[in-house]
């Protein structure tokens, strides 16, 4: 299995969570993942921002952009 510094594309997303959803907000992230880690092999991590309790990042890696465009197709 690759680590995580392997992989070359890198996704981004921004995501404004209300405040006390923050748990149900990580349990959704959880259970995404736990699907498409059936189809594409990735690396995840969501950060919350110390300057605006309601600001968060997720940041994905993967082998390639291929890879990536192959995750969202998936229904």
């Amino acid at each position: 299995m690759q680590g995580w510094w392997e992989f070359v594309f890198v996704k981004v997303y921004q995501y404004h969570i209300e405040t006390g959803k923050e748990q149900e907000f990580i349990e959704i992230q959880e259970k995404a993942a736990e699907i498409y880690h059936k189809y594409v092999n990735f690396h995840t991590t969501c950060l919350k921002s110390n300057d605006n309790p309601t600001k968060w990042m997720e940041i994905s890696w993967y082998e390639s952009e291929k890879i990536y465009e192959k995750s969202i197709s998936i229904h």
